[in-house]
C-alpha cells in the first residue's frame, strides 16, 4: 500500500497562483461592471432629456387634469434621502411633479419611490454636479433638486441649461467621469 505524503511545495504554489489569477480576474470584472453601470446612468440621463423634449412638443394641452393643476412638462432631478438620484418627467406644478396622463385625476410622482420615477441611478453615481451655461467649472454645485424645461415652439431650454457632471470617488475625491452638456439656444445635448 502506498503512503500519502501530502502535497508538494510545487503543487501548493500552483494552486496559490491559480487562486491569485482567478481573484484578480474577479476584481477586474467587478470594476468593469461598475464602470458600465456608471456609463449607463449617464447615457440614460441623456436619453431622458430627449424624452422630455419630445413630450414637451407632443403634449397638446399643457394643463393636466384636474384643471386646478397647471404646469409645464419638466424633467426633475432629485437626490433621495438614501443618496441616490432620481429623474421624473411630468407636469411641474406647485413643487410637485404630476404624471402625464389623460385621466380625470392627476397622480403626484414621488421621488422616494422607484416605481414613480423614470430613472433611479445606481449607487455608483456618487455625485451629480451642475454648471450653468456660460459659467466656469469652479461654479459647479451639487444637484439636490434640479429642473429642466423646454420651450414647446422651438425646443430651446428654458430652465436647466449647462453641464451635468456625473461624479465617482477616486482615491477619496469625487471626480467627473461623464459630462452631459445641454445647450440653451438649441436644446442639443451630448455625453462626453
Amino acid at each position: 500500500m502506498k503512503k500519502n505524503k501530502g502535497y508538494s511545495l510545487v503543487e501548493m504554489l500552483i494552486v496559490i497562483a491559480i487562486m491569485a489569477i482567478l481573484g484578480g480576474l474577479t476584481f477586474i470584472s467587478l470594476g468593469i461592471m461598475r464602470d458600465a453601470r456608471r456609463q449607463a446612468a449617464a447615457n440614460n440621463f441623456n436619453n431622458l432629456i430627449s424624452s422630455c423634449l419630445i413630450k414637451t412638443k407632443a403634449v397638446t394641452n399643457p394643463t393636466p387634469p384636474p384643471s386646478s393643476v397647471k404646469g409645464d412638462v419638466a424633467m426633475v432631478i432629485t437626490q433621495r434621502s438614501d443618496g441616490k438620484y432620481t429623474v421624473r418627467i411630468g407636469y411641474l406644478s406647485g413643487g410637485n411633479v404630476y404624471k402625464i396622463t389623460d385621466d380625470v385625476t392627476a397622480q403626484v410622482l414621488d421621488s422616494e419611490v422607484g416605481a414613480d420615477c423614470d430613472a433611479v441611478f445606481p449607487k455608483e453615481v456618487e455625485g451629480l454636479q451642475f454648471i450653468a451655461q456660460g459659467a466656469d467649472d469652479s461654479t459647479a454645485a451639487d444637484v439636490t433638486n434640479a429642473v429642466i424645461t423646454f420651450d414647446k415652439s422651438d425646443g430651446r431650454v428654458t430652465s436647466g441649461a449647462g453641464k451635468y457632471q456625473f461624479m465617482t470617488s477616486k482615491f477619496g475625491n469625487l471626480q467627473p467621469y461623464a459630462t452631459i452638456t445641454l445647450d440653451e439656444t438649441t436644446g442639443n445635448h451630448s455625453v462626453k
